[in-house]
């Protein structure tokens, strides 16, 4: 065997290991990436793409994903928007592909997407962690650690004389709260 020969056998060996050991890193490196991986994480790498969600309660819904943060999610199709409690959330059917938006959380907290809401006026449902209806009817405060729901009926505005009662519901027993999508 030729000095040549000998030296090329053992340099493709030594590169083939460390050609292998490296495959080895990354794959590990990879399987602990995705093991510190949140579900939140995940979630915003589907950002403008539709999803199935079951919820508590039997509830299933289904839309295009929206902003996500470090408790909810944001969810809408052509008629309703759904604002989503993590904890809410029992499973999700995702597209085997990912958006193309950055996977970055928003920020904003819970009860300030709530003071949006109740800044737009729109008739909401809110709904509790057993799936059932908690209120109908038009956000009128976002406090600390609960909210107003003004109910009236569902064909009037929200005005002194329409309002029947109002609710407080701890944001604690929300669920998810719908409203119907802006057109």
């Amino acid at each position: 065997m030729r000095w040549e020969t000998l030296f090329a056998d053992l340099e493709a060996q030594l590169e083939a290991r460390l050609a292998g050991e490296l495959r080895e890193e990354i794959a590990e490196s990879t399987r602990v990436e995705q093991a510190r991986q949140t579900l939140d994480e995940r979630l915003t790498g589907y950002r403008g793409l539709p999803v199935s969600l079951r919820l508590c309660g039997s509830a299933e819904v289904s839309g295009v994903v929206g902003p996500v943060g470090s408790d909810y999610l944001c969810l809408e199709d052509s008629s309703n928007r759904w604002l989503i409690r993590r904890a809410a959330v029992q499973s999700l059917i995702l597209p085997t592909r990912r958006g193309g938006h950055p996977a970055v959380l928003v920020r904003t907290k819970f009860a300030a997407v709530i003071r949006a809401l109740l800044r737009d006026r729109t008739p909401v449902g809110v709904y509790g962690m057993d799936g059932r209806s908690l209120g109908e009817g038009t956000l009128q405060q976002a406090a600390e650690d609960f909210l107003v729901l003004g109910v009236h009926p569902r064909d009037e505005y929200a005005r002194g004389r329409s309002i029947q009662a109002q609710v407080l519901i701890p944001y604690s027993a929300v669920a998810w709260i719908v409203t119907q999508a802006i057109e």
